[in-house]
């Protein structure tokens, strides 16, 4: 099977703000750019992400009973991983127009970390999930493990070999791997 996200750009850096990783233990707000290091967020963290393109290259954890939200938000993870782990929750939904309508993560196709989702958390992302496939060992891959949900939110769901599509969510990846109860959820499609 073909990506059927081949021709997507990666996000230009040029012109972004530039941020240090850094802790999060409190309320906060992250805004667009680039973030050199970690993002943790930790303990009963509540963050917000600004509308725009993210850029992490240090990778993003969301841990404890931490919550992340953003709306019109594009997270292009070009070093590290997504990690989402105990009772962390995400909520995001992807930008309306631009080129990256639609899409709300986008691993670099040289990334060979996973989006790694454990714990009992629920996470929402309305738009497209896009792990890019990549040919170096050892492969790239979702995870999915103890009781995460994982619920993409959209309408018309069609399924190819790895590749979940709606109009408003879909998840592009190669490689799922699933331990314990948890689950990826889409809305039934309506033929």
């Amino acid at each position: 099977m073909s990506d059927p996200l081949a021709s997507l750009p990666a996000p230009n850096p040029n012109g972004l703000p530039v941020f240090p990783g850094r802790t999060i233990s409190g309320i906060a707000t992250l805004q667009p750019g680039v973030y050199t290091g970690l993002v943790r967020l930790i303990g009963n963290a509540f963050v917000t992400m600004q509308p725009g393109t993210y850029i992490f290259q240090g990778g993003l954890l969301v841990s404890g009973n931490s919550q992340l939200v953003g709306n019109g938000v594009m997270l292009y993870v070009s070093g590290g991983r997504i990690e989402v782990q105990g009772n962390g929750r995400m909520s995001l939904t992807a930008p309306t127009s631009g080129t990256y309508a639609g899409i709300t993560i986008f691993y670099a196709r040289t990334n060979s970390n996973p989006l790694w989702l454990s714990g009992n958390a629920v996470q929402n992302i309305q738009g497209t999930v896009y792990v890019a496939p990549i040919s170096s060992p050892p492969g790239r891959q979702c995870q999915f493990n103890a009781g995460h949900d994982c619920h993409l939110a959209g309408e018309n769901d069609r399924h190819r070999d790895g590749y979940h599509s709606s109009p408003r969510a879909s998840c592009c990846h190669w490689r799922r791997h699933g331990h314990g109860s948890g689950r990826l959820t889409k809305p039934m499609p309506k033929w």
